[in-house]
């Protein structure tokens, strides 16, 4: 079955434009068309409809393939912009292509037109598709970070060394610090030394073992020099190789509900 496609050629001649319309029914291709020659014209023709592919003469009386780039150019437009031209220069072709044209074809010789046309058809579609796919991370990294924000919570990474690399701003409620207070410090040097021990032998384990810990309450020092209770969830993080970078987690405070604990078990003591 053919291949429907929409073309606007940019030629003056028309029956130039007319072998373009039968050389693409030879490839398989089952086109709609529109045959423009001016600027004017093909501003109005892009404005007006969506195209798949440019076909574009290199020279005619009133405009020119690279008059008709800078048009194409000007409109942000992405599709396979190709020059079919009966004459052009070595150097002409070169600074098309440097320009933006994806292909020159003589007219002379039609025999790769369809040919070219599939394979840059394909890379407009693969293009699109990385900026859609771009466009969604962006998204979601935009979710993530009012995530991130809007938390109580305490978010945090760290590298293999247990250096803070980053912190959300509730650090600033939960121990004090701002933020560039914590970059670059280790987690060690802020947890209360009680339990620094454990938390040290954790991360060589972790190191190790290549995985996370969830639901350790560990005391931490405040700025004020008093005592927070932080609830840890952690998880490593690995690159392509597998190889681990460092770990990231989220501490909730928990100094309340560990206070109220302490209170009733010291009630039940007297």
């Amino acid at each position: 079955m053919d291949k429907p496609i929409r073309v606007l050629i940019v030629d003056d001649s028309e029956d130039d434009g007319l072998l373009l319309v039968r050389n693409l029914k030879n490839g398989g291709f089952s086109p709609s068309y529109e045959q423009v020659d001016t600027a004017e014209a093909m501003s109005k023709a892009l404005d007006n409809q969506t195209w798949d592919v440019i076909l574009c003469d290199n020279s005619m009386p009133a405009f020119d393939a690279a008059s008709a780039l800078e048009l194409y150019k000007d409109k942000g437009l992405d599709l396979p912009f190709i020059i079919v031209s009966g004459t052009i220069a070595d150097e002409t072709a070169v600074a098309a292509m440097k320009a933006g044209a994806h292909d020159y074809i003589m007219k002379g010789n039609l025999a790769r037109l369809s040919s070219a046309i599939d394979r840059e058809l394909r890379e407009a579609k693969n293009r699109q598709e990385r900026r859609n796919t771009e466009i969604q991370l962006r998204k979601s990294e935009e979710k993530y970070r009012l995530l991130v924000e809007s938390t109580p919570d305490w978010v945090w990474m760290c590298d293999r060394k247990s250096r803070h690399t980053f912190s959300n701003n509730s650090v600033k409620e939960i121990l004090g610090y701002e933020i560039h207070e914590i970059l670059g410090n280790t987690a060690l040097s802020l947890i209360h030394k009680e339990d620094r021990k454990s938390v040290q032998k954790w991360f060589q384990n972790a190191k190790k073992q290549k995985r996370g810990w969830r639901g350790s309450v560990i005391r931490w020092q405040h700025k004020d020099k008093s005592i927070r209770f932080l609830e840890t969830i952690a998880e490593p993080i690995l690159d392509a190789n597998g190889s681990l970078t460092g770990f990231t987690g989220i501490d909730r405070d928990v100094t309340a509900r560990k206070q109220s604990e302490e209170a009733l078990q010291n009630a039940h003591n007297e």
